[in-house]
């Protein structure tokens, strides 16, 4: 697994079983008290998380040591996985997600929760590959790989194939993202130009009034960083 194209395949595999269990899950309280159905959420989504989570990790990090060879990259270095999303962070989305269940809208209660597992189980795929990234001392960088339809906002933050090379530089991703991480060794690669979207990594958090807050923000600086892929 060389490859983004079957990086992108593996990943997309995974997020398809763990949305079957998640939608097995919510379908057995279908019609229950919302309130049961949040306490039984947020026991079982934490694990869910992580497990799924785990597994993006470690098909991240096999990627990373065969492209890493096939970059016929000095030295000896194995990648290692990213810790898991905190469980703090898991069960805040959870009760953002149901919160349209309690005003007996379930199915958007379920799609909420699709879309923020599609982030929540890639985080750690993603943050492996930048994990080994700044640990792997031949490693230029990182740079992200779009899909074909991808949001102005991912196609944005791509540049193009520019590298990122700042060590903290922090992967920005929304609800349902399928954008990939891919790691780079070639020392002639073009940096990234564009600067970090800085935001918070709390939305789950937020209220209506503050999320609509950070969508505005997303779109001016859409607007004032559009010069940076012409």
């Amino acid at each position: 697994m060389a490859t983004v194209a079957d990086l992108r395949l593996a990943t997309a595999e995974n997020l398809r079983w763990a949305q079957r269990d998640l939608t097995e899950f919510f379908g057995a309280y279908a019609g229950a008290d919302p309130i049961e159905l949040r306490d039984a959420l947020l026991e079982f989504y934490p694990d869910f998380v992580q497990v799924y989570g785990e597994q993006g990790a470690e098909l991240a990090a096999e990627f990373y040591d065969e492209a890493r060879a096939a970059a016929l990259a000095s030295g000896q270095y194995r990648a290692s996985l990213a810790p898991p999303v905190p469980q703090e962070q898991a069960v805040g989305v959870a009760k953002w997600a149901i919160g349209p269940a309690f005003e007996d809208n379930w199915d958007s209660a379920l799609q909420q929760l699709v879309g923020a597992s599609t982030r929540l189980i890639q985080q750690q795929g993603r943050d492996t590959m930048r994990w080994n990234v700044d640990r792997d001392p031949t490693a230029v960088g990182w740079r992200r790989e779009t899909r074909a339809g991808s949001c102005q906002f991912c196609r944005m933050l791509a540049d193009r194939g520019g590298v990122y090379s700042k060590k903290s530089a922090y992967f920005a991703a929304h609800d349902n993202c399928r954008c990939v991480v891919a790691p780079s060794w070639d020392q002639s690669a073009r940096r990234s130009r564009v600067p970090d979207f800085k935001t918070s990594e709390r939305t789950s958090r937020m209220k209506p009034a503050q999320r609509e807050a950070a969508k505005r923000q997303v779109k001016q600086w859409l607007a004032d960083n559009a010069d940076k892929l012409t």
